[in-house]
């Protein structure tokens, strides 16, 4: 990761305090790139939506910036802006908006983080005339530790005109709203975590209806993002329906219906580190009984087996068992 410019504007709202930065970051002292590279390194492994710059025009300002001059005024600007959308909102913590202009490899782009002060506690040493004292002294102005997510941020792929954001939403004049959307004009899709919420409410009422075992139906469609999980980053909800409801084409109708909805587009996309979460199923039992089961193994009848009876129960069937352990809790 090349870092060309990042700037930090101050947004203390608590003291009514907007402090503009008239120099740029010195990025190479004192562990600031690798600081700043862990923000955008947490960023991509969050719960972001998608969208294109288009006609957005202050998007297009920024993809264009090219020198320090422009880049110190414009991100300025910017501050102003979203200091003035936070002034009045109690649940919105002060903090610092960062800016990063970057490449890597050959793209380039532009990250814009809110980040939240914390308030965490150093030791202080006083000298009295009873002796030295340690005592704690309590700080305000403590910025987020780059371990922690972004609440509020963007990045800007400039080579490709597309753009990544999270958001929270917070209490301002009695509606929840995000802040980042309405001020920089975006109209990004929901995010990949959000569509496979609708993903799992269309199957579910599919299989209802079609007196499918629920259980099944998620463990064939989590099975099919598991096995494209590192090779694609969505799915056509055209072929999940194919692969969900295998042996019913009324289903398969059914569940591209339950899902025909604008925010959802055409695709499911996979969250980052997605696979991760799937590489175990476990399925609870109504007599009380949990099993786990590695998600490689769900398809082979020679060792697991789920078998659906005429009484309307259900069967799991454990084969080829070699040894059993269990763990001795002390």
């Amino acid at each position: 990761m090349i870092i060309k410019h990042a700037i930090l504007h101050v947004l203390n709202k608590d003291n009514g305090e907007l402090i503009k930065s008239e120099q740029e970051l010195e990025v190479n002292a004192g562990g600031i790139h690798e600081y700043l590279e862990n923000f955008v390194s947490k960023f991509n492994s969050s719960d972001f939506k998608e969208g294109d710059v288009g006609n957005n025009k202050l998007l297009q300002q920024l993809v264009v910036l090219d020198n320090s001059e422009s880049f110190i005024e414009l991100t300025g600007h910017l501050a102003e802006d979203l200091f003035n959308a936070i002034a009045t909102a109690e649940e919105v913590p002060s903090g610092d908006l960062l800016v990063i202009d970057y490449s890597e490899g050959a793209n380039n782009y532009l990250a814009i983080f809110k980040l939240n002060f914390t308030r965490m506690y150093s030791q202080s040493i006083n000298s009295t005339e009873s002796g030295i004292a340690n005592t704690l002294v309590r700080s305000y102005n403590i910025l987020q530790p780059n371990s922690q997510q972004i609440s509020d941020g963007l990045i800007i792929d400039k080579t490709h005109g597309t753009y990544w954001v999270t958001e929270g939403k917070y209490l301002i004049d009695g509606h929840r709203v995000n802040i980042l959307s309405p001020l920089l004009d975006l109209k990004p899709k929901i995010s990949a975590r959000t569509q496979l919420k609708y993903l799992r409410q269309a199957v579910k009422k599919t299989a209802d209806k079609y007196d499918i075992p629920e259980f099944k139906a998620f463990a064939d469609v989590q099975n099919y993002l598991y096995e494209n999980a590192q090779l694609v980053d969505s799915l056509e909800i055209d072929n999940v329906a194919k692969i969900t409801f295998s042996e019913n084409e009324a289903a398969q109708k059914d569940l591209i219906e339950n899902l025909n909805k604008p925010e959802v587009g055409k695709f499911i996309d996979i969250p980052v580190g997605y696979e991760k979460k799937l590489d175990k199923r476990v399925f609870k039992l109504d007599s009380g009984i949990e099993l786990s089961v590695p998600a490689e193994l769900l398809k082979d009848d020679r060792l697991i087996q789920f078998i659906n009876d005429s009484n309307g129960t259900s069967l799991i069937n454990i084969k080829n068992i070699n040894s059993i352990k269990t763990k001795f809790v002390n």
